[in-house]
């Protein structure tokens, strides 16, 4: 999907659900996702290899997001996700869409750090030494971490499956004992 005006835009899903997770508002993400491809648009040196754009580009949307955090004197590490992205429940939905608002949910309750480095890898399927990169990070640093933050996922996964016992009994009477499995 590259374009000849901005090839940044192929990007554009991954960057934007980076930004949207660290910044917990879709319609500033999109501001600041804006904002960083009109940077991308106007910067003179751009880095010639599509995979060195890619970083770069990554790492101009979440320096956006930072930049856009301190003006708006919401960025504090150790601030209560909640109030900080200003979370709100969303009405049961099925299944899969269900799943996706538990994990929605769970990321809401790991730190900045944490949301950011799983949307880097799992969400954008960035190679670790390109999460090192974007991050200013080792790659063992990188791995670790993505261990930790992934096991933290995992703990917020759990303790949500025990507070709506409800929804995974739906969950799994749906399912077939004798069917196959793909």
């Amino acid at each position: 999907m590259q374009t000849t005006e901005n090839p940044y835009l192929q990007w554009y899903p991954g960057a934007l659900a980076l930004a949207r997770n660290l910044l917990g508002c879709h319609a500033s993400a999109e501001d600041v996702l804006q904002t960083s491809i009109s940077k991308t648009l106007g910067s003179s040196a751009l880095p010639i290899d599509e995979a060195a754009q890619r970083v770069w580009f990554f790492k101009v949307v979440r320096n956006g997001c930072f930049d856009y955090l301190r003006d708006q004197k919401r960025f504090n590490a150790d601030a209560d996700i909640e109030e900080a992205v200003g979370f709100s429940d969303t009405p049961d939905l099925v299944d899969a869409s269900q799943r996706q608002q538990w994990v929605r949910a769970a990321l809401l309750t790991l730190s900045s750090e944490q949301r950011e480095i799983i949307v880097l890898r799992d969400v954008n399927d960035l190679s670790y030494a390109d999460i090192a990169h974007i991050l200013q990070l080792n790659s063992g640093t990188v791995m670790s971490r993505l261990h930790r933050a992934r096991m933290a996922l995992r703990q917020a996964l759990l303790m949500l499956e025990k507070s709506h016992p409800v929804s995974t009994q739906a969950t799994s009477a749906t399912s077939s004992p004798g069917g196959t499995h793909e």
